[in-house]
């Protein structure tokens, strides 16, 4: 059995097995597809990551291709591909692995994570968002614009506080659990 291999200029791999045709007519019985070989990658960089606190997934959304992508890490797959016509710039996994949040060009989605894709569930008109984030237990989610950061309740969905001050843009956020002594 032996298969022709070929790359992309994205660098994705395809295959076909290679099938001797006995008569020079070609017809729809005798043409071989090419297959993808291993997952479909990004094309391009990857322009955030966010990994889940309770189930072995993360999630990751491209520079170029404007895709977002639900990987398991546990055997190494490729769970979901959704495309959008949109930049996405950031994207964040609540800690159960069933929303996540994504900054687009000119809003921002709270989303259902189920294994058919991504559902957007609610909207919020946030321009300029280059990082999402979810709070350890997932109860607040926050919004980096630019040199604000906005943070929402994950339940209710309205907006609890916003930090403002920063003179340079925000390019990290985290959240800092402090206890008591």
């Amino acid at each position: 059995y032996q298969k022709m291999i070929c790359v992309t200029r994205r660098s994705q791999l395809f295959w076909a097995p290679l099938v001797e045709i006995p008569d020079t007519s070609l017809n729809a019985q005798n043409i071989v597809y090419f297959k993808p070989l291993g997952e479909d990658l990004h094309h391009g960089g990857i322009s955030s990551l966010s990994t889940c606190k309770w189930k072995p997934i993360f999630i990751t959304c491209g520079k170029i291709d404007h895709t977002i992508r639900v990987w398991n890490y546990l055997n190494c797959s490729l769970l979901l591909s959704q495309q959008y016509q949109e930049d996405v710039f950031s994207v964040s996994l609540h800690p159960s692995g069933l929303y996540s949040v994504a900054a687009f060009t000119g809003k921002v989605e709270f989303q259902l994570v189920h294994t058919n894709g991504l559902k957007a569930w609610r909207e919020f008109a946030v321009t300029s968002c280059n990082l999402t984030e979810f709070s350890m237990s997932g109860h607040m989610f926050a919004l980096a614009n630019q040199f604000d950061v906005d943070v929402y309740c994950s339940v209710k969905f309205e907006k609890r506080f916003t930090y403002k001050g920063h003179s340079n843009t925000v390019c990290i956020e985290n959240y800092y659990l402090q206890l008591q002594a």
